[in-house]
């Protein structure tokens, strides 16, 4: 199935607001606020995001934001602050392809690695984007890389933090 979600707005649910799998979602013009576990999480499948806002969500197992487990996503003209997660703050992605265009991660923490983005295995594109202010206790208060590629173009990453004293 590919489900077409416009216009919404997810707030304080105890699960992922969207958990897709193994199908293609559209998700568009949509607001994910103080949601816990997750906000769209995406596993064996594809995902179009675009024009949606990410604010104050939790999850203790991984993103806060944006899960990819072995999908395929691009994500545009969204916005990720102030999202605190254990995998990454605002965006994880796992054994998948992820795009981002024309987006802002400002403000957004991780218990371990990755405040704003992190890839595993996977290969990810930042393009025309803002990274900056975000956090991670462990390593790459910005954008962490396990593995993978990384095509960064035309993207600012700017006053990113995290406490690795190694």
């Amino acid at each position: 199935s590919s489900p077409l979600i416009v216009n919404c707005v997810f707030t304080n649910n105890n699960e992922p607001a969207i958990y897709s799998g193994s199908s293609s979602i559209v998700v568009s013009n949509c607001t994910f606020v103080a949601n816990h576990q997750g906000s769209v999480v995406n596993l064996n499948g594809a995902s179009t995001i675009s024009y949606c806002s990410f604010q104050n969500n939790k999850s203790a197992s991984s993103a806060a934001g944006i899960y990819d487990n072995n999908s395929t996503s691009i994500v545009s003209w969204c916005t990720f602050q102030g999202n605190s997660g254990s995998g990454s703050g605002a965006v994880a992605s796992e054994s998948s392809t992820t795009r981002v265009l024309n987006s802002l991660f400002n403000a957004n923490y991780s218990s371990s690695v990755g405040g704003a983005l992190a890839n595993i295995a996977s290969k990810l594109s930042l393009i025309n984007c803002t990274v900056a202010d975000n956090s991670a206790s462990c390593r790459a208060g910005g954008i962490y890389q396990n593995e993978g590629t990384n095509e960064i173009l035309n993207t600012i990453v700017w006053g990113n933090t995290d406490n690795n004293i190694s």
